[in-house]
Formats: structure tokens, C-alpha cells, sequence
């Protein structure tokens, strides 16, 4: 206690030009420190990331007097983090795995949707929170899977690509919703803003073309090509907000437009640090809005918890075997997509920001995210023993008709 007085006092008499430098160096400080131990037990860094802003928000130490800042400084992190999701979206990656992503992918998206929006009213919420609550749940997180698998070398996989074929579809969908979030909800708004984001798209493309001879100058220089990543990001950004879209399309199709670039590998790895950093903002951001909560909040959570880690992965494990693979493929594939995602986090900031959800839902998702992504961590890591634990109950599995081709040809890989 004495230690968050004195500190309380010492940012109280800070003179005005060294308060944001001091408070975004505390932020980084706290930050890098929770980062490093969450790192030693082998957890995601997200989690650490907002629990850094509960320390410095105003739950514990209120270190923060200008939020607003932070939060600005945070929309940064957003753009990054769609920009690096847009330069993933391949649709040959699509292919390699067929319908078992593409239409296994959207069918999971809607189920978990409709069933998590329809707790969401069970419990008696009202207006758009429900539909908030179910967009939450029915995406996983791209950022800590592909993480996970690279570290176990499983990308390449069979079920590890199934894994990126619905991470794809399922960043594809978020995206589109938050574009409809942008629009008032009606039915004419929504059209209107996704032919915009259609038209947007298209634009996209064009401008990816008329780009090439620039990035292919700019390739044998390292700044060059990092400035020419950033400005390309931005271009999109200010072209979206004169197209009236939001901050989040034109980061994504920014990405998109340069995810067939000749130099994509270069310039992701020019703008990962960039991106590490705004995104850390973000999440601290996030961290320091959380507010207790309680009363139907608690059973909310607890009910989307159940969703998420045992609802969503049978369904998907279902909706693999159906495809015609097997068992054990299926059981990797839903076990590694029990999480909610970092879009759900943009998402959920959005409802807050518009006034769509309350602190206290807004709370109540946040925390959901960076429980399930934690427990990602040990669900992956210890696949294998789990896919043993289970497979007694999983054997009803067996007795669902499959397509046998995929079982004998494209399973055996595994």
C-alpha cells in the first residue's frame, strides 16, 4: 500500500510534458515484467497484457490520469492487428482443406452464435448486447493458435491446416460483423455499408496491382520498405474513413491487398515489432477498463465458458468427422479452437465505444477471453494425453458417417 501511494504521489507531481511519457513507460515496464513470467510458465502474453492495464487502471493503482490517450494510442494496435490478419488471407490456403473449412467453418460461426445470443436473452439481456455476446463467442484466436502450433511444428499438418482453413473463414466473418457493427443496424445500413466494403475491397485489389513496382524499388531497403508498409496501411485507413467505413476495413483490406505481394514475408517481418508494440497498448487499454462484476454477469460467464471449451470444440469435432476424417484429427482440430479471440476484443471495445454493452458485459467478455485463452495453452500443449483421456466418450465419434475417401487418402498424413 505504501509503494501505490508513493507512486500515486509521485505521478501527481510530475509536470504536465512528463505525465504521458511516464505513464506509458510504466505501462511498458509493468507490462515487459508480467510479460517475462508469464513467458516462464509457458502462458499466451495477452493475458498479461491486461492485467497489466487492471494494475495501472483504476481498480488497483490509478496510475492513468489521461485514459483517453491510452485508448487513442490503442486504436494504433487495432489497425496492426487486422493489417497482419488481412496479409493471412489466402484463399488457396482455403483449398488445401475444402468444405470441411469453408462451409464446416460458417456453420460453426453461426451455431455458436445463435446459441450463445439466445443465453444471452435467456438471461435477460436486451437491445444489441446479445447479438455482442454471440459474435464473442463463435470466433477463436488466430494469434495464440498459430503461435502454439508453430512452436509444436504443427502448422503443416493435417489438422493444423484444417485449423488455419477455419481461423481464415472465421476472421473473414469477423470482419464482416465489424463492419455491420459500423452501420446503425438496420437493414438498409447494413447493405449499404457492405457494398461499400465490397466496393472497398475491389479498390483494394486495383491498388495492390498499381503498388508492386514501388514495393519492388523499395525492397533492397529495409526502412524503405517498412515506411512503405506503414504509409500503404494508412492510405487504406484514411480511404476508408472518407468512404465513411471504419478504422478496422480499411486495416483489413490493406492487408488483403497485400497478402500476394512478392515481398508479403518481408513485410511482415518489418512491421512485427511495430505491431507487437501498439498491440500491447490495446490490450493494456482493455485491461484498464475491466470493473468487477456480479449478480446474472457471474452465470453469463460461467454459461459462455461452458460454450466455449466444451460446446464449440465437440461441434467442431463433429463437423470434421462428418468431412471424413478421423477421430483423432477431429479431436485436435476442436480442442485447439476452444478459445475466444483477439476480435472479440476489438469487438467487444467497439459496443463499449458505441453504447452497446455496458462496462459490466464489457467486463464480464474481456475476462471470458483471457480465461479461455490461457487454458488454449495447456489444451494444446497437452493434446495428445487429452485425445488418450478422451477417447472412450469421443468413440461416438466413430459411429458418425464419414466420407471415406478423405479417410483413407488425406487423413493418412496425420
Amino acid at each position: 500500500m505504501v509503494m501505490f501511494s508513493f507512486l500515486q504521489s509521485f505521478m501527481g507531481n510530475l509536470p504536465h510534458d512528463l505525465v504521458i511519457v511516464t505513464e506509458i513507460g510504466f505501462l511498458i515496464i509493468i507490462a515487459t515484467v508480467l510479460g517475462f513470467f508469464v513467458r516462464l510458465s509457458k502462458q499466451p502474453l495477452i493475458p498479461a497484457y491486461i492485467l497489466t492495464g487492471i494494475i495501472i487502471g483504476p481498480l488497483v493503482l490509478g496510475l492513468v490520469e489521461d485514459p483517453d490517450l491510452i485508448s487513442n494510442l490503442s486504436q494504433i494496435g487495432v489497425a496492426f492487428l487486422i493489417f497482419t490478419a488481412g496479409i493471412e488471407i489466402k484463399l488457396k490456403k482455403l483449398k488445401e482443406v475444402g468444405k470441411v473449412a469453408s462451409v464446416g467453418g460458417t456453420l460453426q460461426v453461426l451455431i455458436m452464435f445463435f446459441l450463445a445470443f439466445m443465453v444471452a436473452i435467456g438471461l435477460g439481456f436486451v437491445g444489441k448486447a446479445p447479438a455482442y455476446v454471440g459474435l464473442v463467442v463463435a470466433f477463436s484466436s488466430t494469434m495464440v493458435v498459430i503461435t502454439l502450433l508453430a512452436q509444436k511444428k504443427e502448422i503443416n499438418s493435417l489438422h493444423g491446416r484444417i485449423i488455419i482453413g477455419f481461423l481464415l473463414i472465421q476472421d473473414i466473418a469477423a470482419v464482416i460483423a465489424l463492419a455491420v457493427l459500423g452501420s446503425d443496424l438496420s437493414f438498409n445500413s447494413i447493405t449499404f455499408v457492405l457494398l461499400k466494403a465490397i466496393g472497398f475491397g475491389v479498390f483494394a485489389i486495383i491498388i495492390s496491382k498499381l503498388s508492386n513496382p514501388f514495393f519492388r524499388k523499395s525492397a533492397d531497403n529495409h526502412e524503405m520498405l517498412l515506411l512503405m508498409s506503414i504509409s500503404f496501411l494508412f492510405l487504406f485507413i484514411i480511404g476508408s474513413a472518407v468512404a465513411g467505413l471504419s478504422l478496422v476495413i480499411g486495416a483489413f483490406f490493406a492487408g488483403v491487398a497485400l497478402a500476394n505481394s512478392d515481398y508479403k514475408t518481408e513485410i511482415q517481418g518489418n512491421i512485427t515489432s511495430l505491431r507487437e508494440f501498439f498491440a500491447v497498448i490495446f490490450f493494456v487499454a482493455l485491461g484498464m477498463q475491466l470493473r468487477l462484476i456480479s449478480g446474472n454477469l457471474v452465470t453469463l460467464f460461467f454459461i459462455l465458458l461452458v460454450l466455449v471449451i466444451i460446446i464449440k470444440p465437440l461441434l467442431i469435432m463433429y463437423v470434421v468427422r462428418i468431412s471424413g476424417y478421423k477421430k483423432r484429427t477431429s479431436f485436435f482440430t476442436g480442442n485447439a479452437l476452444a478459445q475466444t479471440s483477439e476480435f472479440s476484443l476489438i469487438i467487444v471495445t467497439i459496443g463499449l465505444a458505441a453504447g452497446h454493452i455496458d462496462q459490466g458485459l464489457f467486463s464480464t467478455l474481456v475476462l471470458l477471453t483471457v480465461l479461455t485463452m490461457s487454458l488454449t495453452t495447456y489444451f494444446i500443449t497437452f493434446e495428445r494425453r487429452l485425445s488418450e483421456l478422451f477417447s472412450w466418450p469421443l468413440n461416438i465419434l466413430d459411429k458418425v458417417k464419414t466420407n471415406k475417401e478423405n479417410l483413407e487418402n488425406i487423413d493418412r498424413n496425420d
